[in-house]
Order: structure tokens, then sequence, then C-alpha cells
């Protein structure tokens, strides 16, 4: 009893077909319905492929043990392919590819390196890699497929499977890839499906002919989604809006105020309730026996462009631009972090906080309306 509980002797059987990849000479199916539609197309479509498999009794009973299939299968549908990917017994996504067989995952062939997600100035997601032929022999056809969960909007749901579709980049001047060379490939999603600051997984995919070989190359890694407007080129966009409006010497960039900027971050993000919580220890403790001079500004600029936000903060924030623009100093420091962040509903008067303030009883006292939510923090420090 013990021996048919643990053995694989329960049989599974499943069909794999591609839903839309028709036989060559299939006529344009229409229909009056959805249903007429249907039974056209499935008419033309190639034929399924059946796929068994055994599971043990303590799988079929309690989903514990021996599952029924391996954790993918690939057909062949005419001059398509497909992969579908299983946990259990579930079929969990399938993907296709436009050429009927394919080595997957090849050794020896290609590698991708130098792997980014960022978003610019413009607020623009940048998602790029560097492929570089490891091979002796030269790359055709090369391109690279973006997939990114959880939510990818490119994806389509067909038949209950959900068919990944991943979003390419190709060489800017070519397909031609020699060995011990390499290139850069870059897309820019339409749609953000992964909020900013969430962790995710997202896949590359390197598709290209070796020789007669087509191969599919594929690696997963983990990130996280650039936060929203807030990047360290925007910060220096912002900071040549606000040396443009100084009257003394340029504001210029500290190594050390970096390094302040940062531990401020991680003290006024734990006490986000007060503003500019623990300045005069964190300075004691940063810069003992100094008499440097620092002024700080926190900031949460959302999606604005940097001029915007200097604008904004000039009508609004004038205590906040005061420090920018004191002329007494001379150099800055920065961090951009993100943390739970009090946000006012409008209309509010109470547009800055001083330091040292609660600022959820600053606001009841004014009858302001406010929530909480993640978003970008910009720290930054000013000095002499």
């Amino acid at each position: 009893m013990i021996l048919l509980f643990v053995l694989p002797i329960v049989p599974y059987n499943l069909s794999l077909q591609i839903p839309f990849v028709l036989k060559p000479g299939s006529p344009a199916c229409g229909g009056q319905t959805p249903q007429e539609l249907q039974a056209c197309i499935d008419r033309y479509l190639y034929p399924p492929v059946n796929i068994t498999g055994h599971a043990s009794l303590s799988y079929s009973l309690f989903g514990v043990g021996i599952q029924p299939f391996n954790s993918s299968y690939r057909i062949v549908a005419g001059n398509n392919s497909a992969i579908f990917y299983f946990t259990g017994s579930k079929i969990t996504s399938a993907e296709d590819y436009p050429f009927p067989s394919f080595e997957l995952n090849p050794q020896g062939i290609v590698a991708i390196q130098n792997v980014s997600i960022t978003r610019d100035e413009l607020g623009l997601v940048t998602m790029s890699a560097t492929v570089e032929n490891v091979g002796t022999q030269p790359l055709d056809k090369v391109g690279v497929l973006f997939d990114f969960v959880p939510g990818n909007s490119y994806n389509q749901t067909l038949g209950g499977i959900t068919w990944v579709d991943g979003q390419a980049g190709f060489f800017p001047s070519g397909d031609l890839l020699m060995p011990m060379s390499s290139r850069t490939f870059s897309v820019q999603p339409l749609n953000e499906s992964v909020g900013s600051g969430q962790t995710f997984s997202y896949r590359l995919q390197v598709l290209a002919l070796s020789g007669s070989t087509n191969i599919v190359y594929q690696k997963w890694f983990q990130g996280v989604w650039p936060a929203t407007g807030i990047t360290p080129d925007w910060v220096t966009a912002f900071i040549q809006e606000v040396n443009s409006n100084r009257t003394g010497p340029q504001l210029t960039e500290d190594q050390t105020l970096d390094a302040f900027a940062q531990t401020r971050f991680q003290t006024q993000v734990a006490n986000y309730n007060t503003s500019n919580y623990g300045f005069q220890q964190d300075y004691a403790k940063s810069f003992p026996r100094s008499a440097l001079q620092i002024g700080e500004t926190t900031l949460w600029p959302g999606s604005d462009a940097p001029f915007e936000y200097v604008s904004f903060l000039q009508a609004s924030a004038p205590g906040h631009w005061s420090v920018l623009t004191n002329p007494s100093f001379t150099h800055f420091g920065y961090y951009i972090g993100y943390g739970p962040t009090i946000i006012v509903s409008q209309p509010c008067p109470v547009t800055e906080f001083p330091g040292g303030q609660n600022i959820p009883a600053l606001l009841a006292s004014h009858g302001c309306q406010f929530h909480i939510e993640q978003t970008v923090w910009l720290v930054i420090e000013v000095g002499s």
C-alpha cells in the first residue's frame, strides 16, 4: 500500500495546441458570432499534441509527491513552435516562436551582460542589455525579447493559457553579430504594469540563427522598477535649474554630503511623521568637532520635470527654496530613497513643513486631510 502511494501510477492526459497558427491555404475566417468564428478557426488549426504522464497517488490526492508532467513541453505547428510551461498538472504559461525547430539555452554561443532598467529625466523607462557572441561562428537574425512580471500588459490569454509576449529590441544597424563582438539592445515599455519601487522578475531571451540552427537563450533576473521621475539625471537637471537661479557660486556635488544625505534619509524615513527628524544627532555623529554649515531640504517631487518642480518650490515652498539658493553654500549632496510619505489632499494652506514639526498634528490643526503612500524621497544637503 505504501509503495502504491509513492509510485507514479495515476495517469494524466493533456492536449497541447497553438491556438493561432493555421494551416497554409486556410481561408480568412469570419462569422456572425464569436462561436462561428472560433468554429472556423478550429477547422484549420494544426491538430493538438497529446501528452501523457503519471503521478503518484499522494500527488493526486494531496498535491505532494511525483508530478505527472515535466516543467515544459515543446510542440510544432507548421513553421511555428511553442513551449508550454507546467507546474504540476497545470499549464502556467506558453510562448510561441517563428521557427519549427530550435536549440534551447545552448552553451558557449551567447552571453547576456550589463543588464539595466533605468528611467530618464523625462520619465521614460529603458530596459537594456548587452549581448556578446562568445562562440566561433557569426550569429544572424539576432534579437532580444524583454519579458517582465507581474502583469506584463502585452501578454494575452487564450483558452485559459497566458501567452507570453516579449518586447523586442533589435540592432540599430543590422542583425549580424560576429564572434567575440557584442551589441547593446534596448526597449522602452509603452505600458508600465509594475509600480515604482516594486521588486519584480524579468527575463531576457536572445533569438538568433547560428549556422542553420535557430537558438533561443533565456535568462532570468531580479530587479526594482525605477521610481517615477527621480533619477541621478533628474537631480543633475534640477541642480542646474537651481544654479541658474543662484546669485552666489554654483553648487557642486560633494561625496561627503552624498553620504550624509543617505544617513539623513534613513533616519527620516524611519520617523516620517516628524519633519527633518534627528538632524542634530546625525550631524554630530557624521561631523564630530566640525564647524561645517549644512542646510537640508527633503523633497517629494513626484513626476514633475525639474523645471516644473523649481517653479513649485519658488511658489509654494519658499523656505526650502531659500536653502538651495543661499549663496553661503557652495556644495551639495543628495540621496534618492523610497518609503512612506504623507500625501496631503488639496486644498490645504500648509505647503511646507518646518523642521521638527509633527506633520499629522500640523495638518490636523489646519483641517487638512492626508493619507500615507510609498513614494520617492529626495534628500538634499547643502554645505560650505
